[in-house]
């Protein structure tokens, strides 16, 4: 008998896919990206570096860099990021691929960084064909590959026989959710985005890449060789987003409303460290009973570490709307914005959340973070400085002034922050090399 497809299956679509970046720990996550531009530049998902304080960067050499998001577009799910401290350029760059146009059919190697801390620490590779050339619904700007893909697989290469990108992996049919609509499990159903796709975007954001003819027919093993030195591991360690601990302001509850419970209150606090699920839930039941801007701002944050920007800036927006003078919501919205790319905007909540609460460490930890990622090593400093001097036991802000001063070729002065980084909290600031 045939396996009925039933209309559900479409109905579903959006919650089908998933993204295969892997966590390692509650604010840590992993995934893999590609080395595409001279001057460091790293194409990756935006989902891996989402929210994300500090980012460092793998090398199958065993090497590690600290990198800075320089371009994101959270809709076709790309970021670029760029290593900071090296005027030397990388050691290989990846080609994308030009000529004939890639074919359902054709051959194609995977490589990534899959479940980081299980599977073997080099990047894993995985062989297998173009089954589709659209994604779910006929979505053009997918590749649907047999390649087997993890958690972690996330922003690594997708390459054809010569060696050259044809896509980035970024996600793969959820099978438990899939067998519940056919009744059947889904086998090595998994998406790149295409290289046009990801060419148009670095185009858009004035990024150089490389590009090269697809002509020879080369062993997997061999692909695997010539593609290990430009895939890299990246770790994302997140925070910037900061949930009030207390409301700031007291708005009395709207009549024929249900009141929230002393849990769901708990919940919006951040009280025991609630999932961001939980806290939206129990911002949700506050706001419902009446236009709180900390509960806003809150559930604003929550958004943000679960990478959905565009809610946690509309949060925002309306806390700030309901307390004008609500520092921490400028924060939280300026993070938001520096997570979608707009380190401009970014800086301007930033400066405003320093001009309503000039002891408020936080937001000069990420206007400089926002300085960085353009390229001025200086304002990022001053603004390290201000936050070290206002929190000296911040461990995130020494970690990136040190970033700052390795930019500028300061490398003692970069080492001695690492380590004062370190010694403050050795489990969680990543360690260059």
């Amino acid at each position: 008998m045939g396996v009925v497809v039933r209309t559900p299956i479409v109905v579903a679509v959006a919650t089908l896919l998933r993204g295969v970046a892997a966590a390692q720990g509650a604010e840590t996550f992993s995934g893999s990206g590609v080395v595409i531009g001279a001057k460091g530049e790293i194409l990756t998902n935006a989902h891996v570096v989402e929210a994300c304080q500090t980012i460092t960067v793998k090398f199958s050499s065993g090497n590690s860099k600290m990198g800075v998001l320089v371009a994101s577009d959270e809709r076709n799910d790309f970021a670029v990021v760029r290593l900071t401290g090296t005027n030397n350029p990388p050691a290989s760059v990846a080609s994308f691929r030009e000529g004939a146009p890639l074919r359902a059919g054709d051959a194609i190697v995977a490589l990534g960084y899959p479940l980081s801390g299980v599977l073997a620490a080099e990047a894993n590779v995985s062989v297998g064909n173009v089954s589709a050339l659209s994604g779910i619904a006929d979505d053009s700007r997918y590749l649907q590959i047999s390649a087997p893909v993890q958690p972690g697989n996330s922003g690594g290469p997708l390459l054809d026989a010569s060696g050259h990108l044809v896509g980035i992996v970024t996600a793969k049919l959820n099978a438990v959710r899939v067998a519940r609509f056919t009744g059947d499990i889904p086998q090595n159903v998994n998406f790149a985005l295409k290289a046009e796709v990801a060419r148009t975007f670095l185009d858009n954001k004035g990024i150089a890449y490389q590009t090269a003819r697809s002509d020879q027919q080369l062993s997997p093993a061999d692909v695997g060789d010539i593609a290990r030195p430009f895939t890299v591991h990246i770790e994302c360690e997140q925070a910037g987003f900061e949930s009030a601990t207390a409301p700031p302001i007291a708005s009395p509850a709207l009549p024929n409303r249900i009141e929230p419970t002393q849990q769901q209150i708990g919940w919006c606090k951040g009280s025991g460290e609630p999932s961001p699920d939980l806290m939206i839930d129990g911002c949700t039941a506050v706001i419902q009973s009446g236009p709180r801007a900390w509960a806003f701002n809150n559930r604003g944050s929550a958004y943000g570490r679960k990478g959905d920007y565009d809610r946690a800036i509309a949060d925002c927006t309306e806390a700030i709307r309901l307390d004008p003078k609500y520092a921490h919501a400028y924060n939280n919205r300026g993070f938001a914005y520096h997570a979608k790319g707009d380190n401009d905007r970014a800086i301007a909540d930033y400066n405003e959340a320093i001009r309503l609460d000039p002891k408020y460490a936080l937001p000069y930890n990420n206007r400089g973070f926002a300085y960085l990622a353009k390229g001025d090593h200086d304002r990022a400093i001053a603004d390290y400085n201000e936050a070290i001097r206002l929190d000296p036991k911040d461990a995130h802000a020494y970690n990136n002034r040190g970033l700052a001063y390795d930019g500028k070729g300061d490398h003692d002065r970069a080492i001695g922050d690492y380590t004062e980084a370190i010694r403050l909290d050795p489990k969680k600031t990543p360690r260059p090399s």
